[in-house]
């Protein structure tokens, strides 16, 4: 019973990107779009400077720069259970124009909720926590081909430890500079967050990982590529059977080569989510800031960070 509170907590206050975590373990592995994705609601760039590790691990294959290095980090509003952090660093570089690695870091926190012992009294209070460091590989097949695939360890700590290994892998498709209008498109398909299910120490309990397909596409469009849309489905494989299926759709325009603004929507069973996004880019360097907008003002999030490119 005391696990199952704190399980509650969790699932109340650790939430990820979209509002379906409320039914789900391990909140972190829905967190991790870079934030030009994440301004989009989570429509897939077809090229980027970003080190797209959680994202469009492809895109790494794609420009002139070889090495990227990106960090984040995102803040949930002040409540009782004190304030939600997420962290993401990650680190990409293209060994050719073939293939290339990434290695990534991902941490959850911030929280502070009552242990009840069983007999119903509260012996203090623990910081449930979730981390996990990734290993990816990315390679072209050919001219429009391409695919990735990722696994990590992550730990989850909620008075006891789960240890859980987690694989991603996925496929693009691009066609770049297909006419003079449409200037490229992308389709990509994945399952992400499948493997070893989540069994907390000492306590019996066992949940599989929050598990999904997701089917997304991209376009740009006008002189230079300046405008991005694109939409996705995604379809998960645990929860409630008719709650399923979330829907997003987004885009940005790109003010000269030193300005981007983004906004987007996803459509959720759980609750619909407004994000906006700005980036700021200069010689390799990008400022990024973006904001997911709730229904309920306790699962907003601000998210900033920066990326270097080589």
């Amino acid at each position: 019973m005391i696990k199952k509170f704190i399980l509650l907590c969790l699932g109340l206050y650790a939430l990820g990107t979209t509002l379906s975590a409320q039914t789900q373990t391990l909140p972190i592995l829905d967190m991790g779009n870079d934030l030009r994705s994440a301004g989009m609601a989570g429509v897939n760039p077809i090229h980027s400077i970003h080190s797209s590790f959680y994202s469009t691990p492809t895109s790494l294959l794609y420009g002139t720069r070889s090495l990227r290095f990106s960090y984040q980090i995102g803040v949930r509003p002040h409540t009782d259970a004190h304030r939600i952090t997420y962290h993401q660093a990650s680190a990409g570089y293209r060994l050719d124009q073939y293939q290339g690695f990434y290695l990534g870091w991902r941490y959850l926190g911030g929280m502070e909720v009552p242990y009840i012992n069983a007999q119903g009294v509260t012996r203090g209070s623990i910081h449930p926590r979730d981390w996990a460091v990734d290993l990816g590989y990315t390679r072209l097949f050919g001219e429009s081909f391409s695919g990735w695939g990722r696994i990590g360890y992550l730990q989850s700590y909620n008075s006891v430890t789960a240890d859980v290994v987690t694989a991603s892998l996925g496929a693009d498709y691009r066609r770049l500079g297909f006419s003079d209008n449409f200037g490229d498109f992308m389709l990509g398909f994945s399952v992400e967050n499948f493997g070893s299910n989540v069994k907390y120490s000492k306590s019996g309990e066992s949940f599989k990982q929050p598990t999904l397909a997701r089917l997304g596409s991209s376009v740009t469009i006008l002189k230079g590529r300046n405008l991005t849309f694109g939409a996705g489905i995604r379809y998960l494989f645990t929860g409630n059977e008719d709650k399923r299926l979330i829907y997003n759709f987004g885009g940005e325009v790109c003010l000269g080569k030193i300005l981007s603004i983004r906004s987007g929507y996803i459509l959720s069973p759980y609750g619909n989510i407004l994000t906006l996004g700005l980036g700021l880019n200069y010689k390799g360097i990008s400022l990024d800031g973006a904001y997911d907008k709730h229904k309920l003002n306790e699962f907003n999030m601000i998210r900033l960070g920066l990326t270097w490119s080589l």
